[in-house]
């Protein structure tokens, strides 16, 4: 979807864009979009992802200035909308429950040769000739090419996340949240937190339902909209600790607007995300978020107006940010925090004051300013 929008609006900037992609294009594309499909490389083996990657590489002297969307393909510009592989890998294996369950994850990531293949294509292109500027979207991303790459400052571009999701009007928002709150039983006097993802383990819906229980105590009107994908296992889980009742199941939607309007909190307990839009598109909606050290749009709950990490004035602050979702407590007492009429009322005020520049417009236009300095000049380009 990003991906989609970023070409839509160079293209309306005056640039000739290809999209060189390893299957064809779903749907209609974007008027003035040339796409270039390989339809023989399919990158889920590492053959195809390495065949993949030398079709791309080969075309790409043909074109002005590339921007790569994947750490696998070492274009003129790479943007690190996931963050990196190696990190990936690492918080994957993390959220394993004891010390040999980690380590047998992080033996198969070793002998799979897909992964192999992705964390040598990753550390290839942060090396290659070709490779100009390195596009980090947080300060948690930036850490990452730090930490794993030693990559030097001049070679990386902060360029922020945003969200592509803009807030309808004040009355809209009330109208959605009265009809949304009605549709899924929730009554005036219930604190309503929103989970949304689509890989529910990685972005730890195991953990909060198991910190549910000590909010349900403290906090009885306290209430879960789940949003996204959910494994029967959670629910036998939600079961087990008795609090099934406090969940809405929602399941998957394309209508979240709806939800952020009728949500109290955002919460999002992750082991992994680079910057998650999730939490950017509930603080754009003026809605308080919890989430954690792990999650690069952390920097935004913190200090909404500039992203900076360290904790600003308690009033400045638009949730909470605990350091690990395996710490289940800490996770419970934010939420139990939250439920606090007067607190949640000053993050509501702090999360309205969002940065504005955090919008695709914004950073698309970054990205043109920086693909145009690799390309250096000053004219409409041909972008792959």
């Amino acid at each position: 979807r990003s991906t989609e929008q970023i070409a839509r609006r160079l293209i309306a900037r005056g640039h000739d864009v290809s999209l060189l992609t390893s299957r064809t294009f779903e749907g209609t594309p974007p008027q003035g979009l040339r796409v270039i499909a390989s339809d023989l490389h399919r990158t889920s083996t590492a053959h195809g992802l390495n065949g993949f990657r030398k079709w791309v590489e080969a075309q790409l002297d043909d074109y002005d200035v590339s921007l790569s969307v994947t750490t696998a393909v070492a274009a003129s510009v790479v943007l690190l909308h996931g963050g990196t592989v190696a990190e990936t890998l690492i918080r994957n294996a993390s959220r394993r429950s004891g010390s040999l369950n980690r380590a047998i994850q992080n033996l198969i990531v070793r002998l799979s040769p897909k992964k192999r293949a992705m964390l040598r294509a990753e550390t290839e292109t942060y090396a290659h000739r070709r490779v100009r500027a390195i596009v980090s979207i947080s300060g948690y991303v930036t850490r990452q090419l730090k930490q794993h790459f030693n990559t030097p400052d001049e070679k990386i571009a902060f360029i922020p996340n945003v969200s592509p999701m803009t807030p309808p009007d004040a009355d809209e928002i009330a109208s959605l949240r009265r009809s949304t709150r009605d549709a899924w039983e929730l009554g005036d006097g219930d604190v309503a937190f929103l989970f949304s993802a689509m890989n529910p383990g990685l972005k730890g819906l195991d953990e909060l339902v198991r910190a549910m229980p000590a909010v349900l105590e403290r906090c009885p009107n306290a209430r879960w909209l789940l949003t996204g994908r959910q494994n029967k296992s959670h629910r036998k889980l939600a079961g087990k600790l008795g609090v099934d009742h406090a969940i809405r199941w929602v399941g998957s939607t394309t209508d979240m607007q709806s939800f952020y309007a009728a949500t109290d909190v955002t919460v999002l307990p992750t082991w992994y995300d680079p910057a998650s839009n999730v939490v950017l598109e509930s603080l754009r909606f003026g809605v308080p978020a919890i989430s954690t050290g792990f999650n690069g749009a952390s920097q935004w709950i913190l200090d909404p107006r500039h992203g900076v990490e360290t904790n600003p004035a308690a009033d400045a602050i638009a949730g909470r940010v605990i350091d690990t979702p395996r710490d289940t407590e800490a996770l419970a007492r934010t939420m139990i925090e939250l439920c606090d009429d007067q607190t949640r009322t000053t993050c509501a005020t702090a999360a309205r004051q969002l940065n504005a520049e955090l919008d695709m417009d914004h950073h698309v236009a970054a990205l043109e300013s920086l693909l145009l300095k690799v390309a250096d000049q000053s004219d409409s380009t041909s972008i792959a």
